[in-house]
């Protein structure tokens, strides 16, 4: 059964849908009459069409699409204003549009009264009121429906001449083409993504979906056409061509150069060569964004791409008084863009074939706004250089060498010193464990000293920076720096720690620094490095007040806190902590400790987020490892609690994953307590219905994850366990259940490399050891 959308009613006492009713009906009413538009109407449409305009920018629900949209009553009525010389022939537009539309006659409005000024008044109205129904309508596949009205030579137009011709009108205005240019943005930010539907194929082709026609190609290359008119004229508006150079250019990010005809690419390309050499620098930025966007698609011509990186390299290191600076701002942008678009291995490699050693040599020159967009440039190459085409040692070398450093400090510019924290954040570990001693230490150093800034943007980046310097293997060797980094975190979170939603942003990468910081201390031992412990204490007594319910912190800062929380109770070491002889750090320990594990079992059950959920159950892997403590403060069993509550209720397959690793953690059967059988039970539960879910394609690895987590949880119970128990968890499951745990186990093995299968080992040694004939066993031996 086809659905169709409704018309919003209005509800008892609904102003708004009660206002829509009556337009409704006057629109009606004015489409059926034959009366002449005259100077003496005009004045009460014009009253009439300015209150339905602020109706629609008030319209706050979806627009009623049921009809087709060329035949909608208000489109209807603006489109019959335009002088866009209706087909008033029935036979021409039963040709057309077929015979489900030939019942419709579309209204010319005879106007030849008005002057004009008065039409020019009335159309800049009808299109402000059609492009406000472009940026209120909702269903984008009828909004798509309207290319044949906008877009030029469609053969299914139901008028003589479409919007976008107006634009080559010599009798349309400037402002009446910039309303135009404005109307085309609204129609591509909506249906700009069906352009790819172009087919070549002759006759018309429909689909259920969205209606393909066969000259939607000739239409895309004609519009291109007349934006190159525009751009190229010599005589033409700077403010126009500024305009129609901003609406092209999101107008080429949708259409499908390859799939139209190269003519109008190359004079376009032509044209962008002659802007860009004139004298004017609008007209020169024009033709520059034009040549980047011509560039930018994966299936644009690549000498295009080529010579696009050329200029732009050339213009960006011209040292020309005559030249405006926006040139050279404009060529860096162009080409940041160009090194973060898909294709990009090739444009770094050229980029910093041709221009590595001038580029970084711009970040001497005396203008901030070059160095700034010189930083973020370099940003843009090293996250995105994925293949390393690029020399970085030198790059890096170049970049913290002592004057480059030195000149960033001394311009006292808290934008610049933001963007080149931002630009450090991007080194590669492998490049950085590279660098000679003292190149790490001036990193390290500016990092450090400017997490401390007074500019909250300076000190975000420098805290982001951090949290990348605290991931690498370099910190785990370097306890100097763990100790500094761990005194930033606590003196920031002193000062940007009550969740304040103006400092959200720098409490993210506050968090996300401790939350690395606290990874790293996890992993290795904190009494042999020298790390004091009075540091874990500080950090975990500032983590609970982040996470508790009501706090207005981000989503992100709680999951960072959640990481942290695991990763620094994992650290706490009940007996090296008994050795310090200090009875009041200790109970202030285990206080703490069990207030943050109950702050954690708190957000993973209350909060609805599956990030939230799936970071808390990481935390909870952590703590495992270190069940003394939770026993120490009485909180596994509620540890156990929770997670058997995911595993019984939660589906995600990110969150079960996680669940199930940590599960491989527990270190003895005591861990489990009263709940082995319901654990067990649980995870047979997951199995079964993650081997029953039907997925689609991007979900295959996911699942076949979350089986690989399950068997081997499944394998450690089975080792944690006695005799007597497994018999019972032998009665607890059918004849069929057991077959299809045997099946997956031996699937499981096959897949695991060696290094991953070490519980399955462990499992099977296991099952040899007590030499049962038991269903469970048999299904772990080899």
């Amino acid at each position: 059964m086809s659905k169709t959308r409704q018309k919003p009613q209005p509800e008892e006492g609904d102003e708004c849908g009660d206002k829509w009713n009556t337009w409704n009906t006057w629109i009606q009413g004015f489409n059926e009459s034959e009366t002449e538009l005259t100077s003496e109407g005009l004045t009460s449409l014009m009253t009439q069409l300015d209150a339905m305009l602020m109706l629609l920018s008030q319209w706050d629900r979806p627009l009623d699409m049921s009809q087709p949209s060329w035949s909608c009553p208000l489109l209807n009525l603006l489109f019959s204003l335009l002088d866009l010389e209706a087909i008033t022939d029935q036979r021409h537009f039963y040709q057309a549009h077929g015979p489900q539309h030939s019942v419709m006659a579309m209204k010319r409005r005879h106007a030849s009264s008005l002057t004009p000024r008065e039409r020019h008044a009335l159309e800049e109205l009808v299109l402000d009121c059609l492009t406000t129904w472009l940026r209120k309508a909702t269903d984008r596949v009828a909004v798509f429906r309207l290319w044949i009205v906008i877009l030029p030579d469609s053969t299914t137009n139901p008028y003589e001449r479409s919007l976008l011709d107006k634009l080559t009108s010599l009798s349309t205005s400037t402002s009446l083409m910039l309303r135009t240019l404005n109307l085309l943005q609204s129609f591509v930010d909506k249906a700009g993504t069906y352009f790819i539907h172009i087919e070549k194929k002759k006759g018309l082709s429909c689909t259920s979906f969205t209606p393909l026609y066969q000259n939607l190609g000739d239409s895309l290359a004609r519009t291109l056409f007349i934006f190159n008119d525009i751009l190229a004229d010599p005589h033409g508006d700077i403010s126009l061509k500024s305009q129609a150079s901003k609406t092209l250019s999101h107008f080429l990010k949708f259409v499908p150069l390859k799939k139209i005809a190269l003519e109008p690419i190359i004079t376009l390309m032509d044209t962008a060569r002659r802007l860009v050499s004139s004298t004017n620098p609008v007209s020169q930025i024009c033709g520059l964004n034009l040549m980047l966007h011509l560039s930018l698609p994966q299936d644009s011509r690549v000498e295009h791409r080529e010579e696009a990186i050329s200029l732009f390299g050339e213009l960006a290191l011209r040292i020309n008084a005559d030249m405006d600076r926006n040139i050279r701002y404009v060529c860096l942008q162009n080409l940041g863009q160009l090194a973060a678009s898909e294709h990009n291995n090739g444009v770094i490699a050229q980029l910093f074939s041709e221009f590595q050693c001038r580029i970084i040599s711009l970040l001497n020159h005396d203008d901030h706004s070059l160095v700034l967009h010189v930083l973020r440039l370099l940003k843009i190459v090293a996250k995105y250089d994925l293949s390393h085409s690029i020399p970085h040692k030198a790059h890096w070398a170049a970049l913290l060498k002592a004057n480059v450093v030195g000149r960033i400090q001394n311009r006292r510019d808290s934008n610049l010193e933001s963007a080149y924290c931002d630009c450090l954040a991007e080194i590669p570990e492998l490049i950085f464990d590279g660098l000679p001693p003292d190149k790490q230490m001036v990193l390290v150093s500016f990092v450090l000293s400017n997490c401390r800034a007074s500019d909250q943007s300076v000190s975000s980046s420098c805290f982001r920076c951090l949290g990348v310097l605290a991931s690498f293997k370099y910190s785990q060797s370097d306890v100097s720096f763990l100790v500094d980094c761990t005194q930033a975190i606590l003196d920031a979170l002193e000062t940007n720690g009550q969740g304040s939603c103006s400092l959200k942003n720098p409490l993210i990468n506050i968090t996300w620094a401790l939350a690395n910081l606290s990874d790293t201390l996890a992993e290795i031992p904190l009494s042999d490095v020298g790390y004091p412990w009075p540091s874990v204490f500080r950090l975990l007594a500032k983590i609970p007040a982040l996470v508790t319910p009501g706090q207005s912190v981000h989503v992100n800062t709680k999951v960072n806190c959640l990481r942290a929380m695991g990763c620094l109770l994992r650290c706490v070491n009940l007996e090296e902590l008994s050795q310090l002889n200090d009875e009041q750090l200790t109970s202030d320990m285990l206080d703490i400790g069990f207030k943050t594990v109950l702050a954690l079992n708190q957000t993973i059950n209350q909060s609805q987020v599956m990030k939230v959920k799936w970071n808390g159950c990481y935390a909870l892997g952590h703590l495992l490892r270190n069940s003394g403590l939770l026993r120490k403060i009485g909180q596994m069993e509620q540890v156990m609690t929770v997670m058997l509550g995911l595993l019984e209720h939660c589906h995600n397959f990110k969150v079960l994953n996680t669940i199930c690793q940590s599960l491989c953690y527990l270190q003895t059967r005591v861990d489990l307590g009263i709940h082995a059988n319901e654990v067990f039970l649980a995870l047979v539960q997951v199995l079964d219905l993650t081997l029953r879910n039907d997925i689609n394609d991007g979900e295959i690895a996911h699942k076949m994850n979350l089986t690989n987590s399950i068997v081997l949880a499944l394998a450690h119970l089975f080792t944690l366990s006695d005799g007597p128990e497994l018999v019972e968890w032998n009665e607890l499951l059918s004849d069929d259940q057991w077959i299809v745990i045997g099946h997956t186990v031996s699937v499981v093995r096959r897949r695991l490399s060696p290094e991953k299968a070490t519980l399955l080992l462990d499992a099977q040694s296991h099952s040899s050891h007590l030499a049962s004939d038991s269903v469970l066993c048999r299904s772990f031996a080899s």
